[in-house]
């Protein structure tokens, strides 16, 4: 039996400071049918930097960067969007820039 594909989505705006705990975290996940999607939400701050080297090895997870910002709604949108999983996880990730 194949288990069912898990998207974790988060969702991060100016999050450079705990954005890496976070796709930590999803990546320490042990149901081992998951992908991680990371919307950032055009922060004006290191958040993409830092996600960018969190998921530098982990090919289950995505970055996804969006040219103008879209609002907390509009970042979950992308991740619908995107989602490939049977079941989805949504985490939002923000912190005020």
């Amino acid at each position: 039996m194949t288990l069912p594909l898990i998207t974790i989505g988060i969702t991060a705006y100016c999050a450079e400071e705990s954005i890496e705990r976070a796709v930590r975290s999803a990546l320490a996940q042990d149901w081992a049918n998951t992908e991680i999607l990371i919307v950032d939400d055009c922060s004006t701050d290191d958040t993409v930097k830092v996600v960018r080297q969190a998921i530098a090895e982990a090919k289950k997870a995505r970055l996804i960067v969006h040219d103008q910002n879209k609002g907390a709604a509009g970042a979950r949108n992308t991740i619908l969007q995107e989602a490939k999983g049977d079941f989805i996880v949504l985490v939002m990730h923000n912190q005020p820039c």
